[in-house]
Parts: C-alpha cells; sequence; structure tokens
C-alpha cells in the first residue's frame, strides 16, 4: 500500500493533523508520522501521537506525498535542516505537497514558494508573500503538485484536494479525437501559466532524463503518440530541422511511449540528431502529469508545449484531431519570443 508522510512537532493543530492521518487511514493509504525525534508529539490542545520515525529516517522516494499539519510546530520545523531537504526533495519528485494554516512556512524556508499561488493562516501573509508567492485567501488553492488551505474549517476541502491527487488522475472524455472518434485524456488540463511538472522520462540508452536537467533553458516539448506513424515522423523531421536554427539555450525534445530501441533506430534512420527522443514507456508518469495520456489507447495524445527557464508552461496546443500535424509557425514564435 502507498505511504503518506505527515510532518509534524510538538504544539501542531491537532485537527489538522488527526483529520487528515484518519481520512489517509479510511482510503487505505498508510500515513506514517515523522519529526526531529521518535517520541510522543504533543498538539495544541493535548492531543498526542506516536511518531513513526524521525526526518533522518525519512526517504522521500519511499512516499506518494507530504502533509503538513499547522500550528507552532512548522516554526520550529522550519529551522532543521534535513526537514528542508525533504520537503525540496519531495518537490524535485512532483509529488503532493499539502500544507495547511502555519504549514507553508516550511515551504517558504525550502525557498519553494517563488512564482506560485498559494493560501495560509491570514496572519503569516507577509511572511508567505515575502517568499515571492501569490497569497490567494480561499478555503484550497491547487498550484501544480502544491495544496494549500488556512485554517482548519478549510479541512473539507484541503482533504478534497488531496485524494484527488492521491487516488487517480482526472479524465477528459472526448478531449481528442482519432479520426474523429472521441478518446479520453488522464490527468489534469494544463494551461499557460502553469508551473510545469516534473518528469523522469528514458534516453534511447535507458537512462533516465528529468526536467533538472534542462535547468535554465527553455524546452520545447514535441508530445507524439508513436514515431512508427506517417505524422509523428513528419513533426519529428520538421523540429529536428527547426532546431538547428535555434539557439544553444533552447532544447527541443521529442515524447512518446515508443521503446527506447525502437526510438534509437527511428533516430538513426530519419539523421535525428537536434531533437533528444525520450520515451515515457515505463509508467506513463508523463503523460498523467500532463494530461496527455489517452485512455483508450495507453498513448501520448499529440501536442506541443514551450516551457520557460522557470519550468513555467508558456505555450501550450493540444492537437485535437491526433491524426492532423501541431501548428509549427506558432509554436516557434512562442520559443523566439522567449528567447528575446
Amino acid at each position: 500500500m502507498e505511504r503518506v508522510l505527515i510532518l509534524s512537532a510538538d504544539q501542531f493543530e491537532d485537527s489538522e493533523l488527526l483529520v487528515p492521518y484518519y481520512r489517509l487511514k479510511e482510503a487505505g493509504l498508510v500515513p506514517l508520522i515523522a519529526s526531529v525525534e521518535k517520541k510522543k508529539i504533543k498538539g495544541k490542545r493535548g492531543y498526542e501521537v506516536a511518531v513513526d520515525l524521525t526526518v533522518e529516517e525519512v526517504h522521500p522516494e519511499e512516499f506518494r506525498a507530504l502533509v503538513l499539519p499547522g500550528g507552532k510546530a512548522p516554526a520550529k520545523l522550519r529551522e532543521n535542516p534535513r526537514v528542508l531537504e525533504i520537503v525540496r526533495e519531495f518537490a524535485r519528485q512532483g509529488k503532493p505537497l499539502a500544507a495547511i494554516c502555519h504549514g507553508p512556512q516550511i515551504l517558504a524556508a525550502a525557498g519553494l514558494l517563488s512564482g506560485r499561488r498559494v493560501t495560509a493562516y491570514p496572519k503569516i501573509r507577509e511572511e508567505i508573500e515575502a517568499a515571492r508567492a501569490e497569497f490567494v485567501d480561499a478555503e484550497v488553492v491547487v498550484d501544480g503538485n502544491l495544496i494549500s488551505s488556512r485554517v482548519p474549517a478549510d479541512l473539507p476541502a484541503f482533504l478534497r484536494a488531496l485524494m484527488e491527487k492521491l487516488t487517480g488522475a482526472p479524465e477528459r472524455p472526448g478531449a481528442v479525437t482519432f479520426q474523429g472518434r472521441p478518446l479520453t485524456l488522464v490527468g489534469p488540463e494544463l494551461k499557460v501559466g502553469d508551473p510545469a511538472p516534473d518528469f523522469t522520462l528514458v534516453d534511447q540508452d535507458l537512462r533516465p532524463v528529468s526536467l533538472k536537467d534542462f535547468s535554465g533553458k527553455i524546452k520545447v516539448l514535441s508530445v507524439t503518440p508513436s514515431l512508427d506513424t506517417p505524422v509523428c515522423d513528419l513533426q519529428a523531421r520538421r523540429f529536428n530541422q527547426e532546431a538547428a536554427a535555434l539557439s544553444p539555450e533552447i532544447v527541443v525534445l521529442n515524447v512518446s511511449v515508443d521503446l527506447p530501441f525502437a526510438i534509437a533506430r527511428f533516430c538513426a534512420q530519419a539523421g535525428i540528431d537536434r531533437v533528444q527522443a525520450l520515451s515515457d514507456y515505463r509508467e506513463r508518469a508523463f503523460g498523467r502529469a500532463y494530461g496527455l495520456l489517452i485512455k483508450e489507447l495507453q498513448l501520448l495524445s499529440r501536442a506541443v508545449l514551450v516551457l520557460d527557464q522557470e519550468n513555467r508552461l508558456r505555450y501550450f496546443e493540444l492537437v485535437r484531431e491526433i491524426t492532423q500535424e501541431p501548428d509549427y509557425a506558432a509554436a516557434l514564435s512562442a520559443v523566439r519570443a522567449l528567447s528575446s
């Protein structure tokens, strides 16, 4: 069963730890509580809970998500270097970060709020804005993998948003068509301005490649169902040709679920040397995170995305009829606008 980490300490807000804890258990997940020391921690209102592991024993890759309850605990936890390492690693892996009340103080201390939309306990608004976040006064704010709420009264909305992240990606029936037949896309409907979800793909030599490997660059993501089809072939060749005229600060990636061996063969035959062809064949995690996985076919839907140097989505074309080519001119215009 999947595990969810709850990170807290003494003087936590009782309901903000206990309600998520039991809601996660009810859903069949395994919530584990971590703190600085392996001893019982006590809430502001007197509840005590056992600590399952210390922060030194936490391995983020073993958990599905992170929950940060509020109270006075976050002010203490944000001073612990290991705590900050943990939340940064959850963020790097693109996993859900759910923080309520004073919980976002930890995210601010870890440097994870710049450019993000977030809410928190109203009295720490200035602190959140000082971390270069956009403060939104709402019961729940979802910005990519970041979920935030203000006070215990917001727990129903907070947990609805968290459980949606944990229990499965949303489905969008009829989002695209194949030869006129409606198909369902799995995953969120991303919009221009959204933070780009992290990803781990594999290259032709089965080596992992993630978003951080292109840090500081403009990224063009050319997404194709399969390179072994005429339109995908044309799309890969066109972007390879266009990439030759782009500056070194721009990388062009072709993403499909083709096996790496087939990708290597295609690139050799087609002379693809300017585009990095990557595969999402293992878990289709990229497809789900970007809302581009075709439920009926388990292929990626045709799309072109442009991410800026800060990994924000600046251009997004979802080709509604999969058998058609994307608008190359519009995508390249967006790239050049960012580059200039």
